[in-house]
């Protein structure tokens, strides 16, 4: 992962502060046809995290690398 580790941190420490039960619920939407991607950018907007994303994360992160974290914080907080 070519995300630096105290970003994939500080985005995980800011999804895992979600409302747990609101999150799941949204997760339970009809989402369209590619429901986990949208569910993970869904956590990142959720938890805010688009507001600072181009303070640090956009100078040397494309948005396939910041998925690919999204994933992965997703399945260690169990959402997918």
């Amino acid at each position: 992962m070519k995300m630096q580790q105290a970003h994939y941190q500080m985005m995980k420490q800011a999804i895992a502060a979600l409302p747990r039960d609101q999150m799941l619920a949204f997760k339970a939407n009809d989402l369209g046809k590619n429901k986990e991607k949208f569910f993970i950018w869904g956590l990142f907007r959720a938890a805010k995290l688009h507001f600072t994303a181009t303070d640090f994360l956009y100078l040397y992160l494309e948005d396939s690398h910041i998925e690919t974290a999204l994933r992965r914080i997703a399945k260690e907080l169990d959402y997918i």
